[in-house]
């Protein structure tokens, strides 16, 4: 009865060895897909130019720590060896106990894909400091465009305008105009000089003056088809490109993953393995060698609660997803919209552009040949300067557009499908 109690003993001792052993053998390579994902986002900030910026530099160094934490927490990490010295008179005896702690084993794969799911959020974080990073130079580039391109027009405003100013002024030294239809025509072209000279944006210190734009205005060409807009290609490319849906979907694998820990926490497990021997016997005696393992056996309470916690979380995840996604689609489709009515009236701002060169040259033909007073060539000068503008104001209308698509999905106008 005895030897098959050792027997039974010796049996679970060996079955919790090799249990553990099967648990600390199924980890696989570092997040492999994740190295992939991580070599394809440093690549494109490299071509956006924001890899060296303070703020991904921050969120690279909080992905390697991540990953340096994936293998950070093995089952069997240490060994404990305790010496145990019996004297007699003149004989001594010693024994040795060997034990290994052990780390919860059932929840170990759970363990590392949270673990691994802690590397994907991290590594979707980085993905969207660097959209953020680039993303934050549109609207403040594109308003300078804007300015730039209001300033050339009025320049060419300025230069007219001025010209009648000074006939005017010639005309009332000559005394052909009476004084008060001079001043007041006077008054009236300093005033639009003031109102419509382009206010500058405001100044961005992030901007380098020297740098190149990475955008430019919506362009007026003759082919200028429409992008995709429809529900489906917008979910899926929202969906596909922005880097915060990677984020709802890795807390979500980490929730699922830490309940599943919580879930097999609530069965008995392997605390420790203990191995004895007898190095220096009495005199007579046999060396005799024993082995030890403790088991915690949960109520299962506890785990049960947690476990329901982080599945519920995993579901808040899952929905939150579900809002941001309808969200970003909404703002994506409006920019759409705005974008494609900017082309589909290309033709018409082309045609508006070239009536208003149209009736420039005829304002300068009739003001060399004197054809026409100050007052109309000016009233001529000033519709040619409201079309031009209101050319600009749709182009700056359709920039912002571009902006808020790239903002929301991560991707330019131009890489987005028609």
């Amino acid at each position: 009865m005895i030897r098959a109690g050792k027997r039974l003993f010796l049996a679970l001792w060996v079955v919790s060895v090799g249990g553990i052993v099967v648990g600390s053998g199924c980890a696989t390579d570092i997040g492999e897909d994740a190295s992939v994902r991580r070599e394809a986002l440093e690549s494109r900030m490299r071509d956006w130019g924001v890899a060296d910026a303070p703020a991904v530099k921050a969120k690279r160094a909080e992905l390697d720590a991540a990953i340096a934490h994936e293998s950070d927490s093995p089952i069997l990490d240490s060994i404990e060896v305790r010496a145990n010295g019996r004297y007699e008179g003149t004989d001594e005896k010693l024994k040795m106990l060997v034990r290994l702690p052990v780390e919860d084993y059932l929840g170990a794969s759970a363990d590392r894909a949270a673990r691994r799911a802690e590397t994907e959020v991290r590594l979707a974080q980085l993905g969207e400091v660097a959209l953020k990073h680039r993303v934050r130079t549109c609207v403040p580039e594109l308003e300078q465009l804007v300015h730039a391109e209001r300033m050339k027009h009025f320049r060419s405003y300025v230069k007219r305008q001025q010209a009648m100013l000074d006939q005017n002024q010639k005309l009332r030294d000559a005394g052909q105009l009476d004084e008060v239809a001079a001043l007041r025509f006077e008054l009236v072209g300093h005033v639009k000089l003031a109102r419509n000279r382009p206010v500058p944006p405001a100044r961005v210190l992030e901007l380098d003056p020297d740098a190149k734009p990475t955008i430019v205005l919506p362009s007026l060409r003759h082919k200028n088809p429409g992008l995709a807009d429809s529900l489906e290609v917008v979910h899926e490319q929202v969906v596909r490109n922005n880097p915060e849906i990677d984020e709802f979907r890795a807390r979500g694998k980490e929730f699922d993953a830490l309940a599943e820990k919580k879930s097999v926490s609530r069965y008995p497990s392997v605390r420790y393995l203990g191995f004895g021997i007898e190095p220096v016997t009495y005199p007579g005696d046999k060396r005799q060698i024993e082995a030890q393992v403790a088991f915690n056996v949960p109520f299962g309470r506890g785990a049960n609660a947690g476990a329901r916690r982080y599945r519920s979380l995993a579901l808040g995840q899952e929905n939150a997803e579900r809002a941001f996604v309808q969200g970003r689609v909404q703002e994506t489709r409006a920019a759409l919209e705005e974008i494609n009515h900017f082309r589909s009236q290309s033709g018409h701002w082309r045609d508006l552009l070239a009536r208003a060169d149209k009736a420039e040259k005829a304002a300068d033909r009739w003001w060399k040949k004197r054809l026409a007073g100050p007052k109309a060539i000016s009233q001529l000068v000033d519709e040619v300067f409201d079309a031009r503008s209101t050319v600009v104001d749709a182009q700056e209308r359709a920039g912002y557009a571009t902006c808020a698509v790239l903002s929301r999905t991560g991707l330019t106008v131009d890489e987005w499908p028609q």
